[in-house]
């Protein structure tokens, strides 16, 4: 890269500073004074001017507090706020924890730096929540369960307080979620949604914690006029709430942001006296350090609001990875289920072969055959058929349909009325019906009665029918004990199932858990190392004494250094549970470069080492679309990797975008070389793995975790890159990676 890119060099730097200030599109990016305009934009949930009023005095704090850079706070709707971080036209962001969280995953705002802590007369305020109220005089509405089917007014869907806080309170009382076409939808300020509802265009209302009570006492609002659904209790909160609490806005910094200035900002804001005028004239009791705001992202993700709407997909592949062993267990299963079915399905086959084999001989055949007048009752009978009840014929005489219907089982003769009456109005081409006669001997034998009418009256009624009874206890035996082995395969398979589905809920439990830990952890690690950088600013800006100072000086370097690893560590555990989400933006090359050439520079002169910068000058005015803070995170660990291991010479960083033949498929493609102590020759292998380096010699040398390179090509990777080395073991290493990018 040409010298024109270095920050710290006087005459460049100068224009350096005037291309990014049109880049920005930032007329106003340098104030009168010539100090640099800093803008802090905020969600006004009150009218414009009314927030810019409640807000000015922030402006002159922070341009005392540091007065090398010019402060203006910019009161904007979510619209607004939206279209001016995706224009990069703001520097630091104050909203909704729900807004921020959307805001982040789409525009890579940072962690909070600070939270929010409003004025409850005179007591502090770090969390607010939801009020859903309607008319005093509406006797509709009395529990949540009434809001169903109702016209609801609402800001917006965006509004954490506003709308989605009430939302998650209905589903956690079990009720279903309200249709969208049920929302009146005002836009911001909330004072609309009051209106709303006193005018009567919306039955209820959707509002943050404490603006009733604001319009009653700007003399706006009778507070008899409104009555709350479901008030909470919650101890020590002075305002009206029907939902829990959530921690108050976050204030975070843009991708684009100097990090010292976002240091400074949060030290100053965190310094700001709780009881002083600033704090007075704004309403607010200062800020404190940031609030853990994963119950926000929980609740988004419940709704499956931005930027959580689009579920997660599951593919085959993830499947087998996780229930294989289930999948080949319910996949034998099913097997032996197709063969019982295949050897039924070939018995019933059989079964019907014969009966279709018998059918055409039996009426030459010893069968028990039988004729029946279906008008006057008369019967005959031959011997085989009386022997199937285990009689002689003689012993039945005389024979009628009453002998039939002696011996044959009572629930089946409702079943063989049926049968005949569909053969005699033509349904069917004969009669048949299996039914069971009582032996002789007391027991149950079954036969299968076919037979046709052979002969009509003149009036079309059936008069002689002649049939044939088959004994076929034996196949019905069978058939019973077939059926009760499906019944036993079929429970077999239910216990199988119940328990993959007791496996996959224990799976997902734990997944789930995970998550949590990983939520946890975030919170639990980065809030003190924020409160640690924080406090350790405010003590060094507080001291004139340099050796405090420089004391002062390594316990920031090494709180960032940690903070750093913390980060490595959280984003290797959500690439090993797949749940780090890239972010793409659209970016220069410049904005990728700088930071890290700014702190490679510094450290260089500290050692004495050269720093070599090489990139095409064409790619100052390029924007891409990648994901610009891993590109940046990877390269930072390249560069820092060879400022570690390098103690003389020189370091090279060079850049070049390689086009192909599809200019979609660009290529952003970096490396930096040194002339450190290189790569032992029998490491190589392993220069990838996590938790290892070159020896432990190395590691006792130059410290560090091992994490960074492994870290860095799994980012490499999941961006659909890759990356790679060379090295000569004494005389330095090249570490390069290229990443796609579109143009």
């Amino acid at each position: 890269m040409g010298t024109a890119w270095i920050r710290r060099r006087p005459r460049r730097a100068r224009l350096a500073r005037a291309l990014l200030v049109g880049w920005l599109s930032a007329a106003g990016a340098m104030s009168a004074s010539g100090a640099e305009l800093v803008t802090i934009g905020i969600l006004a949930f009150r009218p414009h001017p009314q927030v810019a009023a409640q807000w000015r005095p922030l402006e002159d704090y922070l341009r005392a507090a540091v007065p090398e850079y010019e402060f203006r706070i910019e009161p904007l709707y979510y619209v607004e706020l939206n279209e001016a971080v995706a224009a990069r036209r703001l520097d630091f962001v104050l909203t909704n924890p729900g807004h921020y969280i959307q805001l982040s995953r789409l525009s890579g705002l940072s962690s909070p730096l600070v939270t929010l802590v409003r004025d409850a007369g005179g007591a502090p305020l770090q969390a607010f929540g939801g009020v859903i109220f309607t008319r005093a005089d509406n006797p509709r509405l009395s529990v949540l369960a009434d809001l169903h089917g109702r016209r609801i007014a609402a800001a917006s869907e965006a509004s954490l307080g506003g709308f989605q806080m009430q939302v998650g309170e209905m589903l956690s009382h079990g009720l279903k979620r309200p249709d969208r076409g049920d929302f009146l939808f005002t836009g911001m300020p909330h004072d609309a949604v009051v209106e709303a509802v006193i005018s009567g265009q919306a039955e209820a209302g959707f509002v943050r914690t404490g603006l009733i009570e604001s319009m009653v006492r700007e003399g706006r609002l009778d507070a008899a006029a409104l009555k709350v659904l479901d008030p909470q209790k919650l101890p020590g909160f002075p305002f009206l709430a029907s939902t829990r609490l959530y921690p108050e806005w976050p204030l975070a910094a843009m991708p684009h942001s100097d990090s010292d200035l976002a240091r400074q900002v949060a030290a100053a804001l965190l310094d700001l006296d709780a009881d002083g005028a600033t704090a007075e004239a704004i309403g607010i009791h200062g800020f404190g350090i940031p609030g853990d705001y994963s119950i926000v992202e929980d609740l988004l993700r419940e709704l499956r609001l931005p930027p959580f709407e689009i579920l997660p997909t599951i593919t085959s592949a993830d499947l087998w990875r996780h229930y294989r062993w289930w999948i080949v267990s319910l996949a034998l299963a099913a097997l032996v289920i197709v063969a019982l079915g295949i050897r039924l399905w070939t018995a019933r086959s059989q079964l019907a072969r014969d009966h279709e084999r018998l059918a055409r001989v039996i009426w030459g055949t010893n069968v028990g055959t039988w004729e029946w007048n279906v008008q006057t009752g008369e019967t005959r009978f031959n011997e085989r058929w009386a022997d199937i009840v285990g009689c002689r014929l003689e012993e039945l005489q005389p024979v009628s349909i009453e002998t039939w219907m002696s011996f044959a089982h009572p629930e089946d003769l409702s079943r063989s009325e049926a049968a005949l009456q569909a053969h005699f109005s033509g349904e069917v081409d004969h009669y048949e019906c299996e039914a069971r006669m009582r032996h002789r001997d007391g027991h149950w034998v079954w036969v299968l009665d076919r037979g046709r009418v052979i002969s009509w009256t003149r009036d079309g009624k059936p008069e002689w029918m002649a049939g044939t009874h088959l004994e076929v206890t034996r196949r019905k035996e069978a058939e019973v004990a077939l059926e009760a082995h499906r019944d036993h395969l079929e429970a077999l398979v239910g216990a199988r199932t119940a328990d993959l589905i007791l496996a996959k809920e224990a799976a997902e439990v734990a997944n789930r858990a995970k998550s949590i830990f990983l939520a946890n952890m975030s919170h639990e690690l980065r809030t003190p190392m924020n409160g640690i950088i924080g406090m350790a600013a405010l003590a060094r800006r507080a001291t004139s004494d340099t050796r405090v100072q420089k004391y002062l000086d390594q316990v920031l370097a090494s709180a960032d250094e940690l903070l750093g690893m913390i980060s490595r560590i959280l984003d290797f555990s959500k690439l090993e549970s797949e749940r780090l989400d890239l972010v793409p933006v659209r970016f220069r090359v410049k904005e990728v470069l700088d930071p890290v050439v700014d702190l490679a520079r510094g450290r260089c002169v500290d050692k004495g080492l050269l720093l070599e910068i090489d990139a095409a000058a064409e790619l100052e005015s390029t924007e891409l679309t990648a994901d610009a803070a891993r590109i940046r995170q990877v390269l930072l660990a390249l560069v820092e990797n060879a400022l570690k291991f390098t103690e003389e010479g020189e370091i090279n960083l060079c850049v070049r975008l390689m086009q192909s033949a599809e200019a979609a498929q660009s290529a952003l493609h970096f490396t930096v070389q040194d002339t450190g102590v290189g790569v032992p020759d029998q490491v190589r292998a392993e220069i990838f793995k996590p938790f290892r380096q070159a020896d432990e010699t190395s590691t006792r040398a130059f410290g560090g975790t091992g994490l960074g390179l492994a870290l860095s090509k799994q980012l490499v990777e999941l961006m659909g890159g890759n990356m790679g080395f060379d090295s000569i073991p004494g005389a330095g290493s090249r570490f390069w990676f290229s990443v796609p990018v579109a143009q």
